[in-house]
């Protein structure tokens, strides 16, 4: 996903008034859209670049969320890393399905626990005595 931050701000976050895209949304209002496909294949890149060197230190690891600036030249700045980065905000696309792969995924390897359905018949409590 990609965040812009609100008039006369420079701090991203969601709750700090930056408004949240897509990132092909985001980067088709700075490049031509030849560009655009080219830079989401070099985030993505990058992403299993950075994991696979973070995997080999840290074992263990499970999930990262990445925190990439890019300046006005379109260079791309790494600012950090987060082992447990949110995945709420997957939830306000239109589109849910990465979300739930996201969700999926972190019940998986025990991060989340899975949410159980209201029409589960396992949650509905037997009437008899």
């Amino acid at each position: 996903l990609g965040r812009v931050a609100a008039p006369q701000k420079i701090v991203t976050n969601y709750h700090s008034g930056g408004s949240i895209l897509s990132v092909s949304t985001l980067l088709k209002n700075y490049m031509p859209p030849s560009e655009v496909l080219v830079t989401i294949n070099h985030l993505k890149a990058l992403g299993i670049q950075i994991a696979a060197q973070l995997q080999s230190a840290y074992p263990g690891i499970k999930e990262i969320g990445l925190d990439i600036a890019m300046d006005q030249h379109l260079d791309m700045w790494l600012l950090e890393v987060n082992t447990l980065p949110s995945i709420a905000v997957f939830k306000l696309f239109p589109d849910k399905s990465i979300y739930r792969k996201i969700h999926r995924y972190a019940v998986a390897y025990g991060r989340v626990k899975a949410r159980k359905s209201p029409y589960s018949t396992r949650n509905k409590q037997s009437t008899r005595a």
